[in-house]
C-alpha cells in the first residue's frame, strides 16, 4: 500500500494494521519535517512494515506495479499537475489495483483570477476540481469502476468555511481501479 501525502503518517499506521506483518506500507511526503515525525513515531511504536520516503506525488519513488492499493487523504487538490499525478498513481499500481482517496470537490469553479489567492490555497480550495473533473482525470489515467461517495461538509465550523461556502465545496471519497 502507498499513501500519497502521508504527512505525520497516521493513515500509514492504520494501514500497517490492515496489511498485517507480511504486508508493506510506503508513505510518501515532500516535507522533511513530516518525514522525520512519521519515522520517529514508527520507531517509537515499533512498526516495522512501514517505510517513509521523500517524494512528490507527480514523481512517486515507488517501482512500477508495486502497490495493490494507493490512498491519499486531502492532498490531491494541492497538486499542480493532476493529470501527471494520476498517471503516476496508475504506474505504481499493479493491474487490478485500487486507488482510494478523499478530497474536496467544488460545486462552483474557482475563477482563474482567484486561483492565486493564498487563502484559497491554505483552505485547500484553489486546486479543487468539480466531481466531473475528478472523474475525467481518473478516466484519462485509465482508471475504471470509478465510484464517488456522498458529499460530506468537511468545512463546517472550520477557518475556511466562508471560502468553502463561496465555492460550494464538499468532501468526497473516491474509489477507482486500474484494469487487470
Amino acid at each position: 500500500m502507498v499513501d500519497l501525502g502521508a504527512g505525520a503518517g497516521f493513515d500509514c499506521f492504520v494501514a500497517a494494521l490492515a496489511v498485517g506483518p507480511r504486508g508493506r506500507v510506503v508513505g510518501i511526503d515532500m516535507t522533511p519535517e513530516m518525514l522525520q515525525k512519521s519515522r520517529e513515531t514508527a520507531r517509537q511504536i515499533g512498526v516495522d512494515n512501514i517505510e517513509f520516503r521523500e517524494g512528490l506525488i507527480e514523481d512517486v519513488p515507488v517501482d512500477d506495479g508495486w502497490a495493490d492499493v494507493v490512498i491519499s487523504n486531502g492532498v490531491l487538490n494541492l497538486v499542480a499537475d493532476k493529470p501527471g499525478a494520476m498517471r503516476e498513481i496508475a504506474r505504481v499500481l499493479r493491474p487490478g489495483g485500487a486507488l482510494a482517496f478523499a478530497d474536496i470537490a467544488v460545486g462552483r469553479a474557482v475563477p482563474q483570477e482567484a486561483v492565486c489567492n493564498i487563502d484559497l490555497w491554505t483552505d485547500c480550495i484553489a486546486g479543487g476540481q468539480s466531481l466531473d473533473a475528478w472523474r475525467q482525470l481518473l478516466r484519462d489515467a485509465g482508471f475504471v469502476d470509478i465510484q464517488v461517495g456522498p458529499p460530506v461538509d468537511a468545512f463546517g465550523g472550520a477557518r475556511g468555511e466562508k471560502n468553502a461556502r463561496a465555492f460550494d465545496v464538499m468532501a468526497h471519497a473516491f474509489l477507482a481501479r486500474k484494469p487487470a
